[in-house]
């Protein structure tokens, strides 16, 4: 695998869209949704959503930036000023480990699946280390880096500069270390992120469906169904978001299995309706869309790549355990 440079000569096929450059902009001076579990977390999902409806690539930058945010803040830690973050913990840890060096530590390995590689100033990674998983906050104008976005062979979320990174021998202050070892995924924060995920689905799902009524191929009572069918499952998951953002907000939520237990309930179940949905739009509009229509055929890929980061009955094991 070849890898085009190192920042900040990071290689991108075009300049950030309008909407990418606005959303940097803001970042950049201190954008956060109100964190989950502060009793504003109907507010943070339905921002997720709406901005996943209007623009994905954003959506995606937006939640894991907000994620990122969030991550700080329940670290006690402060964040890097001015600056656009991402999480890049998609993946086994052990791709990308911690090794000592001299009298310090140093990051190495590559992470695939790096959303905003080629944009944001800053991310949180995850790492393996000898005391165990560790996040590590990495500022991406470091010497070591080297981002190859030419890895990511599909037009979905073609703004969100998603890549492949490389990290060899980059330098992890103490001061770098987010928590202590284990802790990233050990708390109910993770899960309370996993659900933030779940509403970017959601506003994908909404910019995809909405084409519904100027693309059906008939004009009969079946045509009916499918619009009937996509509206009960747009107020479904627009309840099950509800119903999550309201638990993760009661106290009981500081449990970790009973965060668990929400998260995973919540990523199934909003799976589940919008599948359903996905099939009656593609029953109504058959294959001339998709064929057609670039914009609506990368959203559906869009749509369709992002309700795949859940594991099926894996979830539902983990569901069942807690």
């Amino acid at each position: 695998m070849s890898f085009p440079g190192k920042y900040p000569d990071r290689s991108i096929e075009s300049d950030p869209s309008p909407a990418v450059l606005s959303f940097l902009h803001e970042a950049r001076r201190g954008l956060s949704l109100p964190f989950p579990g502060h009793g504003r977390t109907p507010e943070r999902l339905r921002a997720l959503r709406t901005q996943a409806a209007t623009d994905t690539s954003v959506g995606r930058l937006l939640e894991a930036h907000s994620d990122a945010m969030a991550i700080l803040f329940e670290a006690s830690v402060r964040p890097p000023p001015r600056a656009a973050l991402a999480v890049w913990a998609s993946g086994p840890s052990t791709s990308v480990r911690v090794d000592s060096k001299g009298h310090g530590f140093v990051l190495n390995g590559q992470r695939s699946f790096c959303g905003g590689a080629t944009i944001v100033d800053a991310a949180l990674v995850t790492a393996d280390s000898p005391d165990g998983q560790r996040l590590v906050l990495v500022h991406l104008n470091q010497p070591g880096i080297a981002v190859d976005a030419a890895t990511w062979k599909v037009g979905a979320f073609r703004d969100a500069g998603v890549a492949t990174v490389r990290f060899d021998d980059v330098l992890v202050k103490p001061a770098s270390f987010i928590g202590p070892p284990e802790w990233y995924g050990s708390r109910p924060g993770f899960w309370f992120g996993a659900v933030g995920v779940a509403a970017v689905w959601a506003g994908i799902a909404d910019l995809l469906l909405a084409s519904l009524p100027g693309l059906r191929r008939h004009d009969d009572d079946i045509s009916h169904v499918a619009t009937g069918s996509v509206e009960a499952a747009n107020w479904a998951v627009s309840a099950l978001l509800d119903q999550a953002a309201s638990q993760i907000d009661a106290p009981r939520a500081t449990d970790l299995q009973r965060a668990k237990s929400i998260a995973l309930s919540c990523r199934h179940s909003v799976r589940a309706q919008l599948e359903s949905a996905i099939l009656a739009f593609d029953q109504e509009v058959g294959p001339a869309a998709l064929a057609f229509d670039a914009f609506l055929a990368r959203t559906r890929t869009e749509l369709q790549m992002s309700l795949a980061q859940t594991h099926g009955p894996r979830d539902l094991i983990l569901l069942g355990r807690s």
